[in-house]
């Protein structure tokens, strides 16, 4: 009798808390598939307040299965890489931009995407018999899946650099050391510490978690204004919700508050005005999506070689009208765009520096000016 086959991914869900476990120690192609699948599950499921993401054995998750690699190499190499842009981007943006905090359980092995995928959590608890490395350089491939950003953010510029470069394994002591994870506890009491801290989470203000991840998220490419101007209409916008104001009500009572992670009525009876500003913004400041919106498409041109951009040879002294060469490789790399590459950017000034349609070279129509 054939034994039963074990899915590459199982998903459980116990009170508020759904728990994805990778059973495959590296992501082949059916394994990529359900682990998509299962984030989006959690991410689309309402009673769901926190998500729990582990390996199982002694592997989190090896990243990609290089013999599935190896094989399209051999057979469809133009194609090899699809998997980029059809799996690993949307399962890292599905678990960074989830409304609802991801922990992420890192029992053993973590390397190449599996730690693209770990550092796209939220928080991050390991065993102390775990292992990382970042893999990439070891096979001639640059880093993939956010890396190359979420390891400078968590580690710093420095220490990625080594890491990325190296690729020498390291230990979970040093992974605490260098703020990768937030807590290493032993393998026996992974499990359980894991258990507790996300029906914490579960238990906690829900709306409020998701603001301050998408805050975090916007911190990363704005000024300090934009991040002023956002944080200020969010507070605004969650003093209007049941959790914070039975918050403080727990809190001058002298007891522990009791989140739903839902609204309280409607947002212009706690703050008059609010709501239309909310509906119109989104939760973001206008000057705050414009730029977003403007960095995107400079981005895009810049790939496509469509911006008019006078950039200084590397070293060379700044001169006016251009910007340094690195802003530049920052921007198309998808690591930022700063304000002086926005403002010397002739394709993507405001609308009285734009032509109309069949304009000069170099300069885009109004519409697209505008986005």
């Amino acid at each position: 009798m054939a034994s039963e086959q074990v899915p590459a991914v199982e998903y459980e869900v116990a009170g508020a808390v759904a728990t994805v476990t990778l059973t495959s120690p590296s992501l082949g192609l059916v394994a990529k598939q359900s682990l998509l699948a299962a984030v989006q599950r959690a991410a689309a499921d309402t009673a769901v307040r926190a998500v729990v993401l582990t390996g199982s054995g002694r592997v989190f998750c090896a990243g990609q299965d290089l013999r599935e690699h190896a094989d399209a190499l051999r057979d469809d190499p133009e194609h090899a890489f699809a998997t980029l842009a059809e799996h690993y981007n949307p399962i890292v943006s599905a678990l960074a931009t989830m409304d609802k905090p991801v922990l992420a359980l890192i029992n053993g092995t973590c390397a190449g995407a599996g730690l693209s995928i770990a550092l796209a959590c939220d928080l991050r608890l390991a065993a102390a018999t775990a292992r990382f490395t970042t893999a990439f350089t070891g096979i001639g491939l640059t880093p993939d899946s956010g890396l190359s950003a979420t390891l400078a953010r968590a580690v710093g510029a420095a220490r990625a650099s080594e890491l990325i470069l190296l690729a020498e394994p390291f230990s979970a002591e040093a992974a605490n050391d260098w703020g990768l994870v937030g807590r290493v506890v032993p393998a026996d009491e992974l499990p359980a510490t894991g258990r507790e801290l996300a029906a914490r989470l579960a238990a906690g203000p829900t709306r409020a978690y998701a603001t301050a991840k998408r805050a975090l998220r916007q911190g990363w490419d704005v000024t300090l204004a934009d991040v002023l101007a956002a944080e200020a209409v969010d507070q605004a916008a969650l003093g209007a919700t049941a959790d914070h104001q039975q918050a403080v009500a727990a809190f001058l009572a002298k007891r522990a508050p009791e989140f739903t992670g839902r609204d309280s009525g409607p947002v212009e009876e706690a703050a008059p005005g609010l709501a239309a500003q909310l509906a119109a913004r989104d939760l973001v400041p206008q000057q705050l999506r414009w730029r977003e919106a403007r960095a995107e498409r400079l981005r895009q041109m810049l790939r496509d070689g469509q911006a008019n951009v006078q950039a200084d040879e590397v070293g060379g002294a700044q001169r006016p009208g251009r910007v340094p060469v690195a802003e530049l490789h920052r921007a198309v790399d998808g690591r930022g765009v700063s304000d002086a590459l926005l403002e010397h950017a002739d394709g993507l000034q405001p609308q009285q520096h734009a032509q109309p349609a069949g304009g000069e070279a170099g300069r885009v129509p109004y519409d697209d000016a505008l986005l």
